[in-house]
C-alpha cells in the first residue's frame, strides 16, 4: 500500500483522482490552464470540491506533438507561484509535473510534496540529486532515452519502470511513497523534444494494450498505478 503524502493508495482504498492544472499557456488541454494566481486557487477548490485527492501543477507543456519549449528558469518561476497557489487554496497535496531538476526545487520549496517526473529519474541526472536531498513522494512515468525496439509493450513499460524504481529506491525514497505512470500517449514513432519514449509502434495500439493490461502491470510490479488518459 502506497502514501503520497497521506493519500493512501492500492488496497482497499478507492481510486483516487489527481486533478490537473496547467500554468503554461502552451499546454494542449486548453480547459486545464489557469495563467493566474487566483484562476488556479479556484480551480484547486473547485477540484476538492468534484472529489480531487492530489493536485498535479504543470508548468511547461510535455506533449509530444507541440513544440512548446519554455526555459527552465521560467518554468519554475511560474510552478513555484502555482504550487503555492494551489496548496493554500485547497490544503490537498500538491505534485509538481516535471523532468527538470530546477523546476522540482522550486516547486518543493514553494509546497509540493510530490515530484511526478515524465522521464521517470532516467532524463536529467541531476534530478536525482534533488530527490535526494528533498525525499518527496514520487510519480514515475516509463521512459526511454534511446529508441525501443520491438517487444510486447506491457513487457516493455514493466522493464522501463523497474529501472525508475530502481533510481528512487537508490535516491533514498522508501517504496511506500513511489507510484509507477506507464506513461499513455508518451510512446510514439515521432515527436518534438526530447520527453517521449521512441518506437516503431502504433501508439494508440500500444495505448489499449497498456491499458487492457493494467491490472498484470501492477501484479508484476507489485506497485501501485497512475494513469494519465
Amino acid at each position: 500500500m502506497r502514501n503520497l503524502d497521506g493519500v493512501r493508495i492500492g488496497g482497499r482504498n478507492p481510486v483516487r483522482i489527481m486533478g490537473v492544472i496547467n500554468a503554461s499557456p502552451g499546454s494542449f488541454l486548453r480547459s486545464s490552464v489557469r495563467t493566474t494566481r487566483r484562476a488556479v486557487a479556484e480551480a484547486a477548490r473547485s477540484m476538492k470540491r468534484e472529489g480531487a485527492d492530489i493536485i498535479d501543477i504543470g508548468a511547461a507543456s510535455s506533449a509530444p506533438y507541440r513544440s512548446a519549449e519554455v526555459p527552465e528558469a521560467e518554468e519554475a518561476r511560474r510552478a513555484a507561484w502555482a504550487v503555492r497557489a494551489a496548496a493554500d487554496a485547497s490544503g490537498l497535496p500538491v505534485s509538481i509535473d516535471t523532468p527538470r531538476p530546477a523546476v522540482a526545487e522550486a516547486a518543493v520549496r514553494a509546497g509540493a510534496t510530490i515530484v511526478n517526473d515524465i522521464t521517470g529519474l532516467r532524463g536529467d541526472p541531476r534530478m536525482r540529486d534533488i530527490v535526494s536531498e528533498y525525499r518527496p513522494s514520487l510519480v514515475l512515468c516509463a521512459y526511454s532515452a534511446g529508441k525501443l525496439g520491438p517487444g510486447e509493450p506491457v513487457s516493455q513499460a514493466e522493464g522501463l519502470l523497474r529501472k525508475s524504481a530502481a533510481a528512487a529506491l537508490s535516491c533514498g525514497v522508501p517504496a511506500s511513497r513511489i507510484v509507477l505512470d506507464p506513461a499513455i500517449g508518451f510512446f510514439r514513432r515521432t515527436g518534438r523534444g526530447g520527453l517521449f519514449t521512441r518506437t516503431d509502434s502504433d501508439w494508440a495500439a500500444r495505448d489499449l494494450c497498456i491499458i487492457a493490461g493494467l491490472g498484470r502491470l501492477r501484479s508484476r510490479l507489485g506497485c501501485d498505478l497512475l494513469a494519465s488518459v
